[in-house]
């Protein structure tokens, strides 16, 4: 079970998309850099890409940090992977993300509906995310400090 790592008294730190101050926002280094920086936890976006696999994004395109149109939700993991933003990071998956974050960090998963073309129902991405937590080992610990949440 997560437990606060520091005083009681103290407000959590939560990393708004990883330590995006000083890193890319939504990459494995804001979430490492997050971790080392000692915040309690993290808030992400996810949703689903053309091809099925959750990755850890806020926009449903690639224009404000990848510079290109391509939307998320149409374009494949393979194309996803094959490109670096505009800082040069790379898009990871919901699983990296759990990975970088360490067992110890509270996180908050926002899920994300493209706001073009036909809405997929809230339940629909839960399961989706919830099925990727299932895959990962120790989910019985991530399930008591992840935190879900859905956005259009």
């Amino acid at each position: 079970m997560w437990r606060r790592r520091s005083d009681a008294q103290l407000p959590l730190v939560i990393g708004h998309r990883g330590a995006s101050a000083v890193e890319s926002e939504n990459s494995l280094a804001a979430f490492a850099r997050a971790r080392t920086d000692g915040a309690d936890g993290v808030e992400l976006d996810v949703m689903t890409c053309g091809t099925g696999e959750v990755v850890v994004f806020h926009d449903d395109d690639l224009v404000r940090l990848g510079a290109r149109p391509e939307k998320i939700a149409e374009t494949s993991f393979a194309v996803l992977r094959g490109l670096a933003l505009t800082s040069g990071a790379k898009i990871p998956t919901l699983e990296e993300v759990f990975e970088a974050c360490g067992p110890d960090m509270l996180v908050n998963v926002e899920l994300k509906v493209p706001n073009s073309g036909p809405a997929a129902p809230p339940t629909v991405e839960i399961k989706v995310v919830a099925t990727s937590l299932s895959t990962l080992p120790g989910v019985a610990a991530a399930e008591s400090r992840v935190s879900l949440s859905w956005a259009r």
